[in-house]
């Protein structure tokens, strides 16, 4: 599936493993769809997502899954997102 929306807000963890959130529809927790791209998966980019993407207009493709009653879509390489 192809999703394609506005990059309302994105997020990086503070944890031990750094995981980047990309949201649409709304800025978290109102987000009604989440891009999920983890740390493993960085070395896979060009650019830093989180600060690359924020407001822009993209497009991700991928499988979506439910997590936590919203769908998302993980992206494991920088082509996914266009």
């Amino acid at each position: 599936v192809t999703v394609c929306a506005k990059v309302q807000s994105a997020y990086v963890t503070k944890g031990e493993k750094k995981t980047t959130y990309l949201n649409f529809g709304k800025p978290y927790p109102n987000n009604t769809f989440t891009v999920v791209i983890f740390e493993k998966d960085l070395p896979n980019f060009s650019y830093a997502p989180a600060q690359h993407l924020k407001d822009k207009e993209v497009c991700i493709t991928g499988k979506v899954i439910m997590y936590k009653g919203k769908p998302e879509i993980i992206a494991r390489e920088e082509k996914q997102i266009q």
